[in-house]
């Protein structure tokens, strides 16, 4: 396999197999404790920080960086504190679960029965040969 490829192989099995922690909160159990979901959201950002990068050249090619969150097991995100009621933490794990999925996909191709496609798009600029 040539490096060009083995290189985009590489990549798409990275974007394919990305992980996300993600919390699947009880509504009951934020009622019970007089919650909102933005209060969740809120202290979980605020105990998880992502960082924006830059990117790096390889060639022809610019590769993206960017630190992803301080969150590292399933634990730390089950014990992040949301609020204090009568001096007692009221913490992530106290009002829903949390597990490990798959990050949201924003895009499906498919073609007759074949409902799992790549596509590219390939541009050429003007005046270059289309020729190898």
């Amino acid at each position: 396999m040539r490096p060009r490829a083995a290189r985009i192989r590489r990549f798409l099995t990275f974007l394919l197999l990305a992980k996300q922690y993600q919390i699947t909160v009880d509504p009951v159990r934020l009622r019970a404790y007089n919650l909102t979901l933005k209060q969740v959201f809120d202290a979980v950002s605020a105990n998880n920080a992502n960082a924006g990068g830059s990117y790096i050249r390889d060639g022809q090619y610019a590769l993206m960086v960017r630190g992803i969150g301080l969150v590292q097991s399933l634990g730390d995100l089950e014990n992040i504190v949301v609020a204090a009621q009568k001096g007692t933490p009221v913490r992530v794990r106290d009002i829903g679960q949390v597990g490990i999925g798959h990050a949201i996909r924003f895009g499906v191709l498919g073609r007759d029965h074949e409902d799992d496609l790549v596509q590219g798009i390939v541009l050429m600029r003007k005046g270059e040969n289309p020729a190898p």
